[in-house]
């Protein structure tokens, strides 16, 4: 017993060695980022690139750095890359010593978002557009968009100062600034629409050169083997006949999706009733609602609720405001009414948007339903549509890992719509109550939407 015991500490001894030189034998590349330490989209990319590299000898560490500051540090050799700028970055930077990994191993998506103070004309060329130096790549896609003036600012704090005086017209902004100063944003300016958005690649200095076809691949990999969707999850009751099971389509965790359950466990607990929510697409969640599998859904237009669903009760405060938002992969088009399609686009939407399908079908006879946002982005991307058309704040959280082969632009937007939240008829005699409760909770926050921006 005793021998055994002994050997036990022995190869556990051994293998503890093991796995200590193994981890001080790999090299180690420290990647400029930036993106918040902690936040989803460093924790995401970290543990991807470490997945993908750690295998062939290597551990990867993120510095966080502001966008200028990472790249004088790219330029001087302190790090080794960055976790991820767009394709142009060395060239718009003069950066001869820095090169990104193939097309094929895109990694996340770089937004241009502007900001507005106030109402503004909807013609470009009467536009004046602030952007901060280090966004070199907003000049080249905002001056084929056809935006008038495309003025340089030092800092972000200059940038809002000229856009709360008027001296702006529209602020454009990547992901690393909004993510830190969304709040602030929210709460001063007026979110505008996604301007354009490109994919963005690690990017590597000369002396991991001969290493990029090889990280490339592992990153490649690593990527397809990767469950980028939600889990399905079963509908089925858990011994619990008084829970309530509402689906959801909006991005699983985020911002709307939480703000709804959030909201709807107090209501249902105050009524008596457990509350669990499940996310599906569009089209799952209107067909389970159909045969009352579910009891509700978070999120839907009120022309869903009133003239194509049979079974579904409007509950009549709404969940959240959204826009329709048109997005091309020509840079300078614009819509401004469902009137502007052309007969001979090919126009993406989601499957289960049924507003949309109402508004389009009778303009082209070229309307393709994809399965989600995800599938339509990258569609248009590659040419194989002419226009996607989806909800401006849905498009925002569903989109993450999005494999874009070239850029796209935002095209317009063509409408406005509230969504709201339903209950199958099968709980009729509860809907005044649900009514009732929801609308005291908006008042009592002084707002108009369960879930404000």
């Amino acid at each position: 017993m005793k021998l055994k015991k002994s050997l036990s500490c022995i190869l556990l001894l051994i293998f503890s060695h093991a796995l200590h030189a193994s981890s001080l034998s790999k090299q180690t590349l420290t990647l400029s980022c930036t993106f918040a330490s902690g936040s989803v989209a460093s924790d995401f990319l970290l543990d991807l690139y470490n997945e993908a590299w750690g295998p062939l000898g290597y551990r990867v560490e993120f510095e966080q750095m502001k966008p200028a500051e990472a790249i004088i540090a790219m330029r001087e050799g302190r790090v080794d890359g960055s976790c991820g700028r767009d394709k142009q970055f060395s060239l718009l930077h003069k950066l001869p010593n820095v090169a990104s990994l193939q097309q094929s191993s895109a990694t996340t998506l770089m937004h241009a978002m502007a900001f507005r103070g106030v109402d503004i004309s909807p013609d470009r060329a009467r536009l004046t557009v602030g952007y901060i130096p280090v966004f070199k790549s907003a000049t080249v896609e905002l001056k084929k968009m056809g935006y008038g003036q495309i003025v340089p600012f030092d800092s972000f704090g200059a940038l809002m100062e000229a856009l709360a005086s008027g001296v702006v017209d529209l602020a454009v902004l990547p992901d690393a600034i909004l993510m830190s100063n969304n709040e602030k944003l929210a709460k001063n300016f007026v979110s505008h629409a996604i301007v354009y958005s490109q994919s963005g690649y690690v990017q590597l200095t000369e002396k991991w050169w001969p290493n990029l076809n090889s990280f490339s691949r592992s990153l490649k990999s690593t990527l397809n083997k990767r469950d980028v969707a939600q889990p399905h999850v079963q509908i089925g009751r858990v011994n619990n006949q008084s829970e309530m099971i509402f689906g959801c389509a909006t991005k699983f965790n985020g911002h709307i999706y939480n703000g709804f359950k959030t909201a709807a466990e107090k209501i249902f607990e105050k009524i008596g009733y457990g509350f669990r929510m499940v996310h599906m697409t569009r089209l799952r969640e209107q067909t389970e609602l159909e045969k009352g599998n579910i009891d509700g859904t978070c999120a839907r237009t009120e022309y869903y609720l009133r003239q194509v669903s049979r079974n579904a009760l409007m509950i009549d405060v709404p969940t959240v405001i959204d826009h329709l938002e048109v997005y091309s992969n020509t840079p300078g088009r614009q819509l401004r009414t469902f009137e502007d399609f052309s007969p001979s686009d090919r126009i993406g939407i989601v499957n289960g948007t049924n507003i949309l399908k109402k508004e389009l079908e009778p303009i082209s006879d070229q309307v393709i339903t994809v399965s989600d946002v995800r599938t339509g982005l990258t569609m248009l991307s590659s040419g194989k549509l002419d226009l996607f058309v989806d909800f401006q704040r849905l498009v925002n959280e569903h989109i993450q890992r999005v494999p874009l082969n070239s850029s796209i632009y935002g095209a317009g937007r063509v409408a406005s719509y509230f969504y709201y939240p339903a209950i199958h008829q099968k709980h009729e005699k509860l809907l005044p109550e649900i009514n009732s409760q929801f609308m005291g909770l908006i008042q009592a926050n002084g707002q108009t939407t369960v879930v404000m921006h």
